[in-house]
């Protein structure tokens, strides 16, 4: 088809329209093995590899990590089908640097039903991710203290909930707030309240990396889900840790002396204090009021007797 094209008065059509693809579009074409025989300009500009570098090779060669072996093996199975596949992919140009691309994979299919080579069309689409990831922090993440703001936080929870049902185990939700905080603002100032604020985010997610999710749901009243602690033990050493940490002391900018705060903590018991975010919240606001009220400085696990109470 394409030689009775290319015999016709269209010929030079056909060129102009490659021309223009190719300062459009990164084509590659393999074979059913995934090695490289054709990348056209765009393509090597972009990666950063000259056509003799690319040729004999696999797109491998770009990999940037981000991606796990789950998403790769899931596109083989696709265009192994003879299914065409399309997805946004974050490779690595030969600089180091991370660049996105939508890519669709268009397999060609030999007469006698087998996939005898691919295509792959790429349109970088970096500054479209970058713009995406820029409005997920602003949605998501709280300006100040850079942890997750109360949306974000209320999203991870709910994807936390779908996979932690499957294994039906207990977890621990917080809420702590600074003592005497006011205190602080009218004595030293809001810019000092916010140093204050983005110390104690730092210092917390330092200590709960890998354990538990912090969030701000305003003022200086925080949220923490512990995502991987399950049992009342392992909770109160890191409670203490966390109750030491916070109180060390640090310099305020432009304050004479050193100084140092403490928080008040109270925590509910998932699935035993409530099933739904606001239920585990509202448990935990009860325990933390019960700390307030004894003089703050600790934490308490929300109990049948507190709720009572109240």
């Amino acid at each position: 088809m394409f030689k009775e094209i290319a015999d016709t008065k269209d010929k030079p059509k056909l060129s102009s329209i490659k021309v223009l693809l190719d300062q459009a579009v990164m084509v590659s074409i393999t074979d059913a093995q995934g090695v490289i025989l054709y990348v056209n300009k765009l393509f090597c500009k972009t990666s950063g590899y000259a056509e003799s570098e690319l040729i004999g090779k696999t797109h491998k060669l770009l990999s940037s990590g981000i991606h796990d072996a789950k998403f790769f093996s899931e596109m083989m199975l696709t265009i192994n089908a003879g299914k065409i596949w399309r997805n946004e992919v974050c490779n690595k140009n030969k600089d180091g640097l991370l660049y996105w691309e939508d890519i669709t994979i268009i397999p060609q299919i030999a007469a006698s039903g087998a996939v005898r080579s691919f295509v792959t069309v790429r349109i970088n689409v970096t500054r479209q991710v970058r713009d995406r990831e820029k409005l997920h922090q602003q949605s998501y993440y709280d300006a100040m203290t850079k942890v997750l703001n109360r949306q974000g936080f209320y999203d991870k929870f709910s994807n936390f909930i779908k996979e932690i049902r499957n294994y039906q185990k207990n977890f621990y939700l917080a809420i702590f707030d600074i003592d005497n905080f006011k205190l602080i603002n009218d004595t030293y100032g809001h810019a000092s309240g916010d140093a204050v604020l983005q110390l104690l985010t730092a210092r917390i997610t330092a200590l709960t990396k890998g354990r538990a999710v912090l969030g701000r749901l305003g003022g200086d009243e925080f949220i923490l889900l512990f995502t991987n602690i399950y049992d009342e033990h392992s909770l109160t050493i890191l409670l203490n840790q966390m109750m030491n940490i916070v109180t060390r002391p640090f310099k305020l900018k432009d304050v004479a002396g050193k100084h140092s705060i403490s928080i008040s903590m109270g925590i509910a018991t998932y699935p035993i204090h409530g099933l739904k975010l606001p239920e585990l919240m509202k448990k935990a606001d009860l325990s933390l009021y019960n700390i307030k009220n004894a003089g703050g400085n600790n934490y308490q696990l929300h109990s049948n007797i507190i709720a009572s109470i109240f």
